[in-house]
């Protein structure tokens, strides 16, 4: 990998996809989609404290930040949903 800007920017963003999708697959070895909300939220929870370095700082900025995807990513899904009526 060489000194590029637009590089660095794409391997972030396949990073971040790949930790995205692993989170979503492991949520939805829930039941429900209120279950697997609640198991990411509980997961972002953990990115709260005090870091005492710059690696523990960027890992709880990172957990928040991938948690707060997953969460979009699933209620975009469960949005999508059609609305089934009896007739």
């Amino acid at each position: 990998m060489t000194n590029s800007v637009p590089e660095w920017q794409i391997k972030f963003t396949d990073v971040t996809s790949q930790l995205v999708d692993e989170l979503l697959a492991s949520a939805k070895q829930c039941d429900t989609y209120g279950e697997a909300t609640s198991f990411i939220k509980k997961l972002s929870s953990k990115a709260y404290g005090t870091a005492d370095d710059g690696k523990a700082l960027a890992t709880m900025k990172l957990n928040d930040a991938i948690c707060e995807c997953a969460l979009h990513e699933l209620y975009k899904e469960e949005r999508s949903l059609p609305i089934r009526r009896d007739e």
